[in-house]
């Protein structure tokens, strides 16, 4: 029984594959993982793909594996590649009115959007965008037509009877207008008509004269 357990043992290390980079595709021509080798078609070999951040520098051959190398400043690789080369990073452009959401490193690119008071002029990819545009602003007198869109310039409408706008605004809409505030005077009382006394030596029954010759 134990020699038939060795005999199945070795039979199973003789009949399986130990693939080192790089191997020669199967019979199809396919590698096993697609996700990280790549066929390499001239020599008819599955090699290594370099992962975000790096470029492949040297490809493989019968004795050696691919080569990569990380990317150099102001660039990138998002996703597992051999590709040669690595990308240069989006510049978020001062004159198209951008600013980074999202600043590039070695493996993700800059992300662009539209500063406050612009729009999306082109490449709107919400939130992000290549150019932007200022927004109209409505002069006094006219609101802002529906809701403000980050992708499409605002419309203007004079305000209707009832309604008012007193300021340049891309934003604003026509408010309702209300009554002005009245000042309210407080009636006069005994109180107020009673005059005052300078006098230190004026006697009580003089107060009382003065209270009742106003009465």
């Amino acid at each position: 029984m134990k020699d038939m357990w060795t005999l199945l043992v070795l039979l199973g290390v003789l009949t399986t594959k130990v693939y080192c980079l790089p191997y020669q595709p199967d019979s199809d021509g396919n590698c096993l993982n697609q996700t990280t080798v790549y066929l390499q078609e001239d020599l008819n070999l599955c090699c290594k793909k370099c992962s975000p951040g790096h470029r492949l520098k040297a490809e493989c051959s019968d004795t050696r594996d691919s080569v990569c190398e990380p990317c150099g400043p102001g660039m990138y690789t998002e996703y597992i590649n051999y590709s040669p080369n690595c990308f240069s990073c989006t510049k978020c452009k001062e004159e198209k009115h951008l600013e980074p959401q999202r600043n590039c490193t070695s493996t993700q690119n800059a992300k662009c959007v539209c500063k406050p008071g612009h729009f999306c002029h082109l490449g709107f990819k919400a939130p992000y965008c290549d150019d932007c545009r200022m927004y109209t602003k409505c002069k006094p007198g006219f609101g802002v037509v529906g809701s403000v869109k980050p992708d499409a310039d605002v419309k203007c409408e004079p305000c209707p009877s009832g309604t008012f706008s007193d300021k340049l605004s891309y934003s604003d809409h026509c408010r309702a207008r209300t009554s002005d505030t009245t000042t309210v005077q407080l009636p006069s009382t005994r109180a107020n008509l009673v005059p005052t006394v300078h006098s230190r030596t004026t006697s009580t029954r003089a107060v009382g004269s003065l209270v009742s010759a106003n009465t």
